[in-house]
């Protein structure tokens, strides 16, 4: 952790001092965001990834992003999937294999949009271009049981990191005063 500090602070320090305008005395809040971002990086997030991955693993739905960076690789996936957004048969898009039956989740660039009817489907050539669309499929073995066991874990996980990051911005709040 302070050897990580030390690294991007000299790193950072010896880029700044080229600079004729540059003060020693005002590098205090430069030394404050190396301070927080080694920390964040080191202490924060590990345990937030960690919940992520454990969230990801309860998960009852396997989940791939695929990215549509013309519009003909718009038209292609739209004449892979029904008019409800679900995909009619194994497909292959450039490294991805989207399997019969997988759905088109509303996230991505259809954050918002209401996938129950069609037209989002019809509207979906004139996307701007990259286009991010993530697609969802049942896993083996999906019961009701299942599904409930991976809410309520996803509950517990999500109260954590609510608890979690309101202690860090407390810290926060408190530093600054």
């Amino acid at each position: 952790y302070v050897a990580s500090l030390c690294r991007l602070h000299r790193e950072d320090y010896r880029e700044k001092i080229q600079d004729p305008e540059f003060r020693p005395e005002a590098y205090i809040s430069d030394y404050m965001y190396w301070l927080m971002k080694v920390k964040s990086d080191f202490q924060w997030q590990p345990p937030l990834n960690q919940c992520i991955q454990a969230m990801r693993d309860s998960c009852v739905e396997e989940v791939i992003e695929v990215v549509a960076g013309t519009k003909q690789d718009l038209a292609t996936l739209q004449a892979c999937m029904d008019e409800h957004y679900t995909v009619r048969h194994d497909f292959r898009f450039n490294n991805s294999r989207l399997p019969s039956g997988s759905h088109l989740l509303p996230m991505g660039a259809f954050v918002g949009k209401n996938l129950k009817t069609s037209v989002v489907y019809e509207k979906m050539e004139s996307l701007p271009v990259p286009a991010e669309f993530f697609f969802g499929w049942a896993k083996h073995d999906v019961t009701h049981q299942k599904i409930e066991a991976m809410k309520e874990f996803h509950m517990v996980k999500l109260a954590w990191c609510g608890s979690r990051c309101y202690k860090a911005s407390a810290l926060q709040r408190s530093i600054s005063r």
